[in-house]
């Protein structure tokens, strides 16, 4: 009777230590969160406060997959929060809902198609502005930009508005231990996600590589031309082409440990596979700025710049003129900066 008291109360203490444990998780996801947010405000302010930078499509397309940051992360904040709450009332902070599990697959699954179709936008033009150089000025228009990248966000939504369609076709579970993609029979659109980001990472990998050859040959034609101009000019888009490919190289080798990390979980329902991942994603979009700085010589001296003007003038203020000389057409005098 003594020993099953004692493993009782065993169980118990072991129970609670969990408990506490998972909240201390759920806080360290919040405050990660938070710090995530402020690295990604901190990158859109550098590319809008400037005004080469916000000219270039390639940053462009790296707003637009900050803008995906932030839409997973404040919807992982309000997700965050529930699990508060919940272990507030009951003393269990983990995923134990079906619909929880379902929003924390949406959500997961709308930014890696933004990201994923974003990298595809980033090498796609850059492979045309290196393969035509002088008529690439009027393949990619404003308007042309505008449209891909509002397709990256109608794909997105398109695996949403499936997982949403397997939501009422098929039953939900009544008890669920953790998260799965069995739930809902949501494996089938992760499987064909999946087998789109495989050949999305095969076409970029393919793009760079023959856009390194074409780079060479071109080069080697204008310099036997001696064309000083446009020697200079194509160097530029070739280095802006590094650039787009070490960034892009940075964003594979973080994202297709996490993508793994992520499956593992799913299909095994092991928590440690899911806090592995979340700290590594979240490490790693921390970073970015640090990345881009380290990359790119224009961030790096916008950022510089941005740091120095900061000290005097408040940072609410460099977001709003930076958004009006985004919005403005750029032609004229900053139009070849743009490439």
């Amino acid at each position: 009777m003594t020993e099953e008291l004692r493993a009782e109360v065993n169980t118990s203490l072991s129970s609670a230590d969990r408990a506490v444990g998972g909240l201390g998780f759920v806080g360290l996801q919040f405050g990660l969160t938070l710090l995530v947010c402020a690295s990604s405000g901190l990158i859109v302010v550098t590319i809008l406060r400037n005004v080469s930078l916000s000219s270039q499509y390639f940053f462009w397309y790296l707003l637009n997959f900050v803008a995906s940051i932030f839409v997973f992360r404040l919807a992982y904040l309000a997700l965050t929060i529930g699990l508060l709450r919940k272990f507030a009332g009951t003393g269990i902070s983990l995923v134990s809902s079906p619909d929880v599990c379902l929003f924390y697959l949406m959500i997961g699954s709308f930014y890696r198609a933004v990201m994923h179709m974003s990298v595809l936008l980033i090498a796609l033009e850059r492979y045309i502005t290196i393969l035509k150089p002088l008529t690439h000025c009027y393949i990619l228009t404003d308007k042309r930009i505008k449209y891909s990248i509002a397709s990256t966000w109608f794909i997105a939504t398109c695996y949403t508005v499936g997982m949403v369609v397997h939501r009422y076709v098929y039953d939900a579970p009544g008890v669920i231990a953790g998260c799965n993609i069995e739930i809902y029979g949501i494996w089938k659109i992760y499987v064909s996600q999946m087998t789109v980001s495989i050949l999305v990472f095969i076409s970029v990998l393919a793009m760079y590589m023959h856009l390194h050859v074409i780079g060479r040959k071109h080069l080697r034609i204008i310099e036997a031309e001696r064309r000083i101009f446009s020697l200079v000019r194509y160097q530029r888009s070739l280095r802006r082409s590094k650039v787009a490919f070490m960034i892009t190289l940075q964003i594979f080798c973080l994202e297709v440990p996490v993508y793994i990390l992520t499956m593992m979980y799913l299909m095994k329902a092991g928590q440690l596979y899911a806090k592995y991942a979340f700290l590594l994603i979240s490490l790693g979009q921390i970073s970015q700025p640090a990345f881009y700085a380290l990359f790119s010589s224009e961030f790096r001296k916008a950022l510089k710049k941005l740091m120095k003007q900061s000290a005097v003038q408040p940072l609410g203020d460099h977001l709003h003129v930076g958004s009006g000389r985004f919005r403005r057409d750029l032609r004229g005098e900053d139009a070849p900066g743009r490439f």
